[in-house]
């Protein structure tokens, strides 16, 4: 999925998988969050790369606490509040239509 959307990887929840079927529930902490910004740290370290020079791209509040970690935050078709948090910190927002 990542080479058809052009990117090196995705930080995102993990769904369990049973005898090859996908169960709904997740494997793990979900990433929602507090938990996106933990996970994108670590990423940034274990690919030793600064979080300064990273990218992330939000839609919602729940994003707020990783856009505010990185160096580069983008919102795309924000929420309510995204929006808002965003205008109010000059950061770049897109509205992305089918």
């Amino acid at each position: 999925m990542t080479k058809n959307l052009g990117m090196d990887d995705i930080i995102c929840s993990d769904i369990e998988v049973k005898n090859g079927y996908l169960t709904g529930r997740p494997r793990g902490r979900l990433c929602f969050g507090e938990e996106k910004k933990s996970r994108l740290r670590e990423y940034c370290e274990k690919n030793n790369t600064k979080t300064s020079d990273a990218w992330y791209y939000g839609d919602s509040i729940s994003d707020l606490p990783a856009l505010s970690s990185v160096g580069n935050p983008l919102c795309v078709n924000p929420d309510k509040k995204l929006k808002k948090a965003a205008h109010k910190r000059g950061w770049k927002t897109l509205r992305w239509h089918n």
